[in-house]
C-alpha cells in the first residue's frame, strides 16, 4: 500500500503495524516553576564558531550540532499522516511525520524521522503509559511559530532513548524523569504566553530501577527563562541523575539542579560531572546564572569538572 498518501483518518505501514491520526487524549503535563524572567529575541550560536579561542577556553566545536543530529538525508524522507503505533517492536524509519507519534507500545523504535507539526499540537512524539523501550535516534523534531510543539518528546512511560536528535522550535525538548539522552542538539526553543521552556525536564525521580542519564549533548536555551535541563519537584524528589558532558548555555538558571524552594525532600545521587557553560547567549550562562538548586549535602550528589568554555575556569554551583 503507498505509504505517502495523505488520506485521513488511517494509514497502515508495510510493517504490519496500525496507526492513525487525529486522536486527541487529555494529558496532565507536569508543572514547572513561576517565571522569574521575561522573554528575549532568539539569538544563535554555533558550536566551535568564533573568533581565536583565549588561552584556557574550551574548544567547544565537538559538541553535537545540526551536522551530527537529525536524519541524514532529509530530503528522501517520505511524507505521512500522525501516527499511532500499537504494534510492540515497531521501527519506524525515513518518514516526514506531519503531526504526532503516539507511542502504545514496547520496544519501538523511531529513526531517520522528522516530526513536523501540522496544528498546534502537544507534543511531536508521547511515549504513552504502559509502555517502554522507545528509541528515538537520527531524527528530527521542529516547531514552527504559526503550528506550534509544546513538548518535543512527552514521556510517561518506561524506558526512553533519545540520541543523535535535534528538536528546535518547541517550548520544552524532552520531558522524561528517566532515560538516556545522549548526543542531541536541542536549541532555539520558543515561548507562547504561559509556557515555560526547559530542553530537558523531568519533574521527580526515575522509576524504580531506572536512571536518567544526560550525556554530551549541546542544550542551548536563546530565552530568558527557565533553563537548560530542569530537575525539579512537582512529582517527588530527583535521585539518580548524570548530568555528564554538555555543552550547557541559557535559560533563566541554565541549570535547575533539584532542590525545591518550598518542598524539603532531599535530593540524592545527582552527579553533574565535566560539563562545559557557554557565555555566548548570556553573561552568566543564563539571565540570572549557571545554576541554582544544587543540594551539595545531598546523599551521593557530586559536582566537579565544571567549567566556562571562555575560560576554563571552574563554574561554582
Amino acid at each position: 500500500m503507498e505509504l505517502a498518501g495523505w488520506v485521513r483518518p488511517a494509514v497502515v505501514f508495510c510493517a504490519g503495524a496500525v496507526v492513525g491520526a487525529g486522536v486527541v487524549w487529555a494529558v496532565a503535563v507536569p508543572s514547572r516553576p513561576a517565571a522569574q524572567e521575561s522573554l528575549r529575541g532568539v539569538a544563535e550560536i554555533t558550536p566551535g564558531a568564533g573568533a581565536a579561542r583565549p588561552t584556557g577556553a574550551v574548544d567547544v566545536s565537538p559538541w553535537p550540532s545540526a551536522k551530527t543530529s537529525g536524519p541524514p538525508d532529509k530530503a528522501a524522507l517520505i511524507p505521512n499522516p500522525g501516527l499511532r503505533v500499537t504494534r510492540p517492536g515497531e521501527v519506524i524509519d525515513g518518514y516526514e511525520v506531519h503531526g504526532d507519534i503516539s507511542v502504545e507500545a514496547d520496544n519501538v523504535v523511531i529513526r531517520n524521522t522528522r516530526v513536523v507539526s501540522d496544528s498546534h499540537q502537544g507534543w511531536g512524539v508521547i511515549q504513552r503509559q504502559g509502555a517502554g523501550g522507545l528509541v528515538i535516534e537520527n531524527s528530527e523534531i521542529v516547531s514552527t511559530p504559526t503550528h506550534k510543539i509544546d513538548q518535543g518528546v512527552l514521556n510517561f512511560g518506561g524506558m526512553l532513548t533519545v540520541r543523535k536528535t535535534e528538536i528546535s522550535g518547541t517550548a520544552d525538548g524532552v520531558v522524561t524523569p528517566h532515560g538516556l539522552i545522549e548526543g542531541n542538539f536541542i536549541h532555539d526553543p520558543s515561548a507562547g504566553k504561559d509556557d515555560h521552556v526547559d530542553l530537558i525536564q523531568a519533574g521527580s525521580g526515575p522509576a524504580a530501577g531506572l536512571k536518567l542519564v544526560i550525556r554530551n549533548n549541546t542544550l542551548l536555551n536563546q530565552q530568558e527563562q527557565t533553563s537548560a535541563v530542569g530537575l525539579f519537584q512537582d512529582f517527588g524528589a530527583p535521585h539518580d541523575v548524570l548530568i555528564e558532558n554538555n555543552l550547557l548555555g541559557g535559560g533563566g538558571y541554565t541549570v535547575y539542579a533539584g532542590r525545591g524552594a518550598q518542598d524539603k525532600r532531599a535530593t540524592s545521587d545527582i552527579r553533574i560531572i565535566g560539563n562545559v557553560w557557554t557565555r555566548d547567549l548570556f553573561p552568566k550562562g543564563g539571565r540570572w546564572g549557571p545554576v541554582v538548586g544544587w543540594e551539595a549535602s545531598g546523599k551521593g550528589n557530586e559536582w566537579r569538572n565544571n567549567v566556562w568554555a571562555d575560560s576554563g575556569r571552574p563554574v561554582e554551583p
